[in-house]
């Protein structure tokens, strides 16, 4: 759907014809961004996360801060890119995409590869810490770049306060689930899931609304994850194959085709393809030697680990948002910089050309990491995860029908 999406952009016939209305696609794009912080909620082993705590943080903050240092060093060397730039630059490479990697160990959990070890657990939840920390650092940089220090620090407070009472506010939204729905009602997962998505997409919605939409990823995984965690006392959870349902069926297409059309050829410079294939390659290396180091204090095998690493290479999601909006790069990140520079005497040329920099960049790092890291993610599992024949979640004359979702889910991604 990513190319598709890109063909409909680009095709002169096409793109004449066809049209989005910028505001509907953010939306969109953000509802199907709920859905995939539910599925990965749900989806959360309590004990897993216990045992593997310290490794989630590790992954999450030290993969994303070095490939963040890396990539602005290698900006400095390779375009002459100012470090602020290139810490922005950083920034928007260096997060991991939940629409690639969530779904791709949802469908390894059920299959039971890694489920024993906590691998899939563990990946999920530091993939929307590591999000919601690339962010972060981007919302800093551009803090610095537009303000002084004092106003940087203020934007770090308030984000800190606004994600403790997201938090809160989250854990509440879990109780009101807990009572509400009464046991012995008609439909009564349909009613759980459709209360748990109206209050995530309210929490979401309204931290973009003040600016700290970071921690309102922050508190639908942790309402997803309690509300999770309560339900499955009483069994298993018919929540999770209705949220898949809909994931594969409408919001997976219509994000990664959104994300595609949001692609134009026009905004691509040539000339700057292959040292930004560089610049990409050199920091999704050290991004792998980081990723399998972060988990290397754990009891995870070489195996493992060296899957984990592959799973934090993907990138799609994060790459088309601003400092606090969910929004495209093109219509969010250039114009940013495009006012700052205009807020100069006169418009300063340099800081354009790092703007269409950054997004020929993000460009690439979309359509070459997305595709090939899910394609790798799903080449791997088998290869280097144990499967637990215990937590398989399917019959096994429904194994060919787990791969051939597997594969369905793959090409909707491409």
């Amino acid at each position: 759907m990513l190319v598709v999406g890109i063909a409909l952009r680009n095709l002169p016939a096409v793109s004449e014809l066809l049209f989005v209305v910028k505001e509907w696609s953010v939306v969109l794009r953000r509802i199907a961004f709920v859905v995939i912080l539910l599925r990965g909620g749900l989806s959360l082993d309590a004990n897993a996360i216990k045992r593997l705590k310290g490794a989630c943080v590790r992954l999450a903050l030290v993969p994303c801060s070095v490939e963040t240092v890396v990539v602005a060093v290698a900006a400095k060397l390779v375009f002459g890119m100012d470090f602020i730039f290139g810490v922005l630059l950083g920034a928007v490479l260096a997060a991991v995409s939940p629409a690639v990697v969530i779904p791709a160990l949802l469908d390894a959990s059920k299959a039971g590869y890694g489920v024993q070890a906590g691998v899939p657990s563990l990946v999920i939840a530091a993939a929307s810490l590591d999000d919601v920390y690339a962010i972060s650092i981007f919302s800093l940089a551009l803090s610095l770049f537009r303000v002084d220090g004092a106003g940087a620090i203020a934007v770090l407070v308030a984000a800190f306060v606004a994600g403790h009472s997201w938090k809160k506010e989250s854990l509440f939204s879990c109780f009101l689930l807990h009572v509400l729905p009464r046991n012995d009602v008609k439909n009564l997962h349909l009613i759980r899931l459709s209360l748990l998505f109206t209050f995530s997409t309210a929490i979401l919605f309204t931290t973009i609304r003040f600016r700290v939409d970071g921690a309102g990823a922050i508190a639908v995984l942790v309402a997803a994850f309690v509300a999770g965690h309560s339900w499955k006392k009483e069994g298993p959870l018919p929540e999770e194959d209705h949220l898949a349902n809909l994931w594969h069926l409408a919001f997976q297409p219509l994000l990664f085709g959104l994300i595609g059309f949001e692609l134009s050829f026009d905004m691509v410079q040539a000339g700057t393809i292959f040292r930004g294939c560089l610049l990409l390659g050199i920091g999704l290396l050290f991004r792998f030697v980081a990723s399998f180091l972060a988990v290397f204090v754990t009891n995870l095998t070489i195996r493992e680990r060296l899957f984990v690493a592959v799973a934090w290479m993907p990138k799609a999601t994060v790459q088309f948002r601003s400092t606090f909006l969910f929004v495209s790069l093109q219509a969010a990140l250039a114009p940013v910089v495009l006012d700052m520079a205009r807020s100069k005497d006169g418009v300063d040329r340099t800081y354009v050309d790092n703007g269409i920099v950054i997004f020929t960049i993000a460009v690439l790092s979309i359509l070459i990491t997305a595709p090939v890291g899910a394609f790798l993610i799903r080449l791997t599992t088998p290869l280097l995860l144990t499967r637990d024949e215990k937590s398989v979640k399917f019959t096994t004359d429904g194994e060919n029908d787990l791969e051939n979702d597997m594969n369905e889910s793959a090409e909707n991604t491409l």
